[in-house]
């Protein structure tokens, strides 16, 4: 028995290489095939259930392999856009003029210009965050791509310390020539960490173009040249192609076109195209063969667009172009739009070091990897081990639902946390990548304040000068008015260059330019105002603008002043500006550290000093001074330092900007041979603005609905025992009780109906009533149930016959009642109840009663009947003994007549025999008998029928009744009853009666009605008695007739009429008004509830003191339910 009931073989079925013979066995090899059995029969159970586990199990690892695989690649992606951003901010940054300049040979290494963008790219390596290295790549002559600057230049092999230009260019420097776009690899792992390098392209501004032709031009474009092929034809759009001033050559944009092999066959920029093909021609010598992929295109796609690269033709510069081709019939017609972005000249690259990479993946990846064990092991071990312990333990399941409850909310806090952890992660890259946008506007704004600075403003005040011999203060005041627009520039300058011996000249000229007390001038120790010393060359401030303010700067020597000199020094050997380390302006009255950037103008004789400088004295302040932006950042200006920390030059406010919130924008500036960085950092105010909030919300959001969860539960575990109780009450009582769902399929089906219909639950449910013992009744039950859908309400059926499981007929009272709670029901809702109670028992009871009360007026009557049957009796009788002495007189004369005649052959006898013969017939008066034998025949005739008629009607008024309602003939009935009452009313009232003939049948229980009619005529007899007294008849008047669906029946008497006070009552049972004696006070009430009951009729009377009463009964014809 232990095997059978936990599914294991016994041990002594285990032995190996033991044989057991099946008939020495019987006992071991039952218990084996029941053991077999169990198990399978467990199996097929629990396998539902295992495959259900088994598909929960896979889809949560499979719902959460996909979130950490989606949260991982995301973040990779967003560290790549990081480290991409931040290489394109710093590429912006550099000089283009600078990197141009660089060649990529060993040349380059003794321009100072390559040694100053070195040190420049080595600060930005030290002020970026996480980054190995800074180069600058070239593309020689001859198209190799070489690195042209580092932040760490290599040094020989020799150890000699001597920088070299190394040949070896990145793959992603390569690509980036080859493809115009940024490149990114990695990330790579090598003895020194793991590292990253994004490569982005520096193209020259002034070859980029503006008011260039878009792809939608381009698109335009192709789309009317179709157009026109379509209306003038081949020939003429060829023509018109290789037209240079035709409608279709707009500038930089143009169309052309290929037949379907790719030869070229109209072009109106380069004709000698034409007649060609250029199937595998690429874009440029190792580029693209991008024609083939037009062909494609062209014949598999009929439209499309093509990026490569080529030469402009009209600028000759090699740039991106897009392409819109569409091919129509055998000419594929083509347009391209160039970016115009200019031409790369260099790239530039940042290995960035990744040695947090796997952290950050792996930190993106822990929510969603927590998130889905937690989830695997709450929704698939829990149930599972729930199961274990309630199979093992009895008493588990006290604990069962308290655990079961305690698993519902562990998910749904860890769906809350998951929840929360997504909503912040979402709220703070929203808030970083719109910190990110706007820092990015705002600092990019500032640099370009300085940008105008060094690329324009600079360069043509340095150009102007060049080509003037001498200026005046006010022409040069003029000629930099309008550069002081610059909210960068504090004041403009010009230094010549002056020689020890043209000193006293200079100063000469100078006053006779109207500057009356000009001198050339620098401080002493002490700061006060000294003649310059001796010096090979002066630098004095000959002019600067604005003057106002500035004019105690004017002749001052520049060279007196170390820094000033070192930056004029170096300025003299290079064409690009350089400014100075921070130092001290003079003005009128205060001294602030800024930058002095200065450029320098060539002499007419290369071999010679310098013409002198343009100089331009820096605001720095200024530049970061966005007033409608400091709701958004603080920014921060400084300088980088190769060995030194950063300095700061300027902010926009007091406070010192701050990696708020772990945000932060920094843009690289390389100008004026220094190394600048723009540091923007969010205000308090946006900090304010942009909180995270979202991510508590939904964290509330998913504990409320947590709570809500566990009040569910509380709530269904209370339902549940309640419906528990409400099952075990419903089926403890005697009440039938039947659910029916809107489709009529029986959802309910409690112990009482399986005990009266004999069919059990499992078998009804689901079932249908026409297939359960109210089969016969089923007619009468829909129809009750299509009233009780239509208006929600109620209904009552009376004494339902139904059918048990043997055949037998009983009886059910029935409640039909629309559940009006279900709302819209679902399929397992009932939405009907049917509520019934056992009424055979009273039914045979009623009947019994009914034919008791029949039997009982009968017995009343009986006397009134036995008169009724003897008056016919006795005149019968009299009859019979009158025929009787009658036929005895003439039996005798005829005998006295035989003997007096004779019989033929005898003779006759004497006279006295025939005078005998004679006195008989005389006697016996045969005319007499001739009338009246005939006559008293008819009327014993007439006394039997009577009798006859009178034991019918007996009989049937008597008769038990039908087993349900049939259509029957009330006029009929009235007459029987009438018949049966005769007695009663023929001495007090002539009855008279109005029967309609055309009267349809009335489906009725017949034999109820006859017991009203006889109680509504003997209490007409007697109200008629009462009022007429002895020998005056009244009336009793019983007439029918059809209204409508309904019949009417009325019964007047001219009798005494209703009291006022009684009139209320007379329905109620045992009231009455007659003498002890004569009434009970039962009739009228039984009369009642038989017509409005059980008949669904209506029962009101009309009546009037001294006058008489009438009754109104109004039945229905066909009756849809009893009442």
């Amino acid at each position: 028995m232990v095997a059978v009931a936990t599914g294991r073989l016994p041990r002594r079925h285990h032995s190996i290489g033991r044989v057991i013979p099946m008939a020495a066995q019987p006992d071991r090899v039952h218990e084996t095939v029941a053991v077999a059995h169990a198990t399978t029969r467990r199996f097929r159970s629990s396998s539902p259930w295992n495959r259900r586990r088994l598909l929960v199990a896979l889809g949560i690892l499979t719902g959460g392999a996909l979130l950490t695989w989606f949260y991982v690649t995301d973040a990779a992606s967003d560290m790549r856009e990081e480290f991409l951003r931040q290489t394109l901010v710093t590429a912006e940054g550099t000089n283009t003029q600078e990197v141009s300049a660089l060649t990529g040979t060993d040349s380059n290494l003794s321009v100072p210009i390559q040694q100053m963008l070195s040190a420049q790219l080595m600060a930005v390596r030290k002020a970026l965050p996480g980054n190995r290295g800074v180069s600058v790549f070239g593309r020689q002559a001859n198209g190799q791509v070489v690195s042209c600057a580092t932040s760490e230049p290599p040094v020989a092999p020799d150890g000699s310390g001597v920088v070299q230009i190394t040949n070896a260019a990145s793959t992603e420097a390569q690509r980036v020539f080859a493809e115009r776009a940024p490149a990114s690899s990695g990330p790579y792992t090598d003895r020194w960490g793991t590292w990253l390098t994004v490569v982005v392209p520096i193209n020259d501004p002034l070859t980029a173009r503006i008011g260039l032709a878009t792809p939608q031009d381009a698109q335009a474009l192709v789309h009317k040249a179709v157009r026109y092929y379509r209306q003038y034809g081949r020939a003429r759009l060829l023509q018109e192609l290789n037209d240079r001033h035709g409608e279709f050559m707009q500038g930089d944009l143009y169309a052309y076109a290929y037949d379907r092999q790719l030869n070229a066959v109209a072009h109106p920029v380069q004709p000698e195209m034409v007649g060609k093909n250029f199937l595998n021609v690429p874009d440029r010598p190792g580029g693209k063969l991008f024609r083939q992929d037009m062909q494609t295109i062209a014949l598999t796609k009929g439209s499309g667009w093509v990026d490569y690269e080529k030469k402009n033709p009209l600028t000759k510069v090699l740039e991106a172009k897009t392409t819109y081709l569409e091919l129509t019939d055998d000419l594929i017609i083509c347009a391209g739009a160039y970016s115009g972005s200019g031409r790369i000249i260099a790239a530039l690259g940042i290995d960035f070091d990744a040695r947090d990479w796997n952290m950050r993946l792996v930190s993106a990846a822990l929510p969603p990897v927590i998130f889905t064990v937690v989830l695997f092991l709450i929704l698939v071990p829990g149930p599972l081990l729930l199961g274990q312990l309630a199979r093992r333990w009895a008493t588990a399941l006290r604990w069962q639902w308290h655990l079961e409850t305690a698993l519902v909310v562990a998910t749904g806090l860890s769906m809350t946390a998951f929840a929360v952890w997504v909503a912040y992660r979402s709220e703070v890259d929203q808030r970083d990548a719109t910190f990110e946008q706007l820092a990015s506007g705002l600092t990019d704004r500032a640099a370009k304040r300085l940008y105008r600075l060094r690329d324009v403003e600079l360069e043509s005040l340095v150009g102007i000068m060049e080509h003037e011999a001498a200026l005046t203060p006010q022409q040069f005041r003029k000629l930099t008015s309008y550069l002081t627009g610059n909210p960068a520039v504090r004041s403009w300058q010009w230094i010549p260059s002056v020689a020890i011996g043209e000193k006293e000249s200079f100063v000469s000229a100078a006053r006779g330019m109207g500057m009356t007390d000009f001198a050339i001038w620098e401080q002493d120790a002490h700061g006060q105002r000294i003649p310059a010393g001796s010096r090979d060359v002066y630098s004095p401030i000959l002019h600067i603008t604005p003057l106002l303010g500035n004019e105690p700067a004017l002749g001052y020597d520049l060279r007196s002043d170390h820094p000033h000199q070192v930056a004029l020094d170096l300025a003299a050997h290079i064409d690009f500006p350089f400014a100075t380390d921070p130092v001290a302006i003079v003005e009128e009255n205060t001294k602030t550290n800024d930058l002095v950037v200065y450029q320098r103008v060539r002499a007419d004789n290369e071999t010679r000093q310098p013409k002198g400088f343009v100089a331009v004295a820096l605001r720095l302040q200024s530049i970061l001074n966005f007033p409608s932006e400091r709701r958004v950042a603080r920014l921060q200006l400084s300088l980088l330092r190769t060995d030194s920390p950063a300095q700061v030059l300027a902010r926009s406010d007091r406070n010192p900007a701050s990696a708020d919130g772990g945000m932060s924008h920094m843009r690289p500036l390389f100008a004026f041979a220094k190394t600048v960085v723009i540091t923007a950092s969010p205000s308090p105010e946006f900090i304010k603005e942009n909180a995270i909030w979202t991510s508590w919300v939904v964290g509330m959001i998913g504990s409320l609905l947590t709570a809500a969860v566990w009040q569910r539960r509380i709530a269904e575990r209370r339902l549940r025992i309640a419906h528990a109780e409400a099952e075990l009450l419903l089926s403890s009582i005697s009440v039938v009780l039947i659910g029916l769902r809107s489709d009529d399929t029986i959802s309910q089906w409690n112990a009482s109906a399986e005990r009266v219909f004999g069919t059990p639950a499992r078998r009804a449910i689901g079932g249908t009533l026409a297939g359960s013992g109210l089969a016969v009744s089923l007619e009468l039950v829909r129809g009750a149930l299509s009233q009780c859908r239509a208006d929600r309400g109620q209904r009552e059926l009376i004494d339902v016959p139904y059918h048990d499981a043997t055949g037998r007929i009983g009886y059910l009272t029935l409640a039909i009642v629309a559940n009006s709670a279900a709302g819209a029901p679902a399929k397992s809702t009932s939405e009907i109840l049917l509520i019934g109670i056992e009424s055979t028992a009273r039914k045979v009871l009623e009947m019994q009663r009914n034919q008791g009360q029949k039997l009982e007026s009968i017995g009343q009557l009986a006397a009134g009947i036995a008169h009724e049957i003897n008056t016919p009796i006795q005149f019968i009788g009299d009859n019979l003994r009158f025929l009787r002495d009658s036929f005895a007189g003439l039996d005798a004369a005829l005998g006295l007549q035989q003997r007096a005649v004779g019989d033929g052959d005898a003779p006759a006898h004497d006279a006295q025999a025939q005078a005998a013969a004679a006195d008989a017939w005389r006697k016996a008066d045969l005319p007499y008998l001739c009338v009246e034998i005939p006559r008293a025949t008819q009327q014993s005739i007439e006394g039997v029928e009577r009798i006859a008629a009178i034991v019918r009607a007996m009989k049937e008024f008597s008769h038990p009744g039908q087993e349900g309602a049939q259509p029957n003939d009330l006029n009929h009935a009235i007459e029987t009853t009438l018949e049966v009452a005769r007695n009663e009313y023929k001495y007090v009232a002539e009855a008279v009666t109005d029967l309609d003939p055309e009267l349809p049948p009335v489906t009725c229980f017949l034999g109820e009605l006859n017991q009203v009619f006889l109680n509504l005529i003997v209490n007409a007899a007697h109200a008629i008695g009462a009022a007429h007294g002895d020998g005056v008849k009244g009336t009793l008047s019983i007439s029918t007739r059809r209204a409508g669906e309904f019949v009417e029946l009325r019964f007047g008497d001219n009798g005494t009429g209703i009291p006022e006070s009684a009139r209320k009552k007379i329905f109620d049972p045992f009231f009455t008004t007659k003498p002890v004696g004569q009434g009970t006070g039962q009739g009228l009430y039984i009369s009642h509830a038989i017509v409005v009951q059980r008949h669904g009729g209506t029962i009101a009377f009309e009546t009037e003191i001294g006058k008489g009463t009438t009754f109104i009964i109004r039945l229905p014809i066909h009756r849809s339910e009893p009442g």
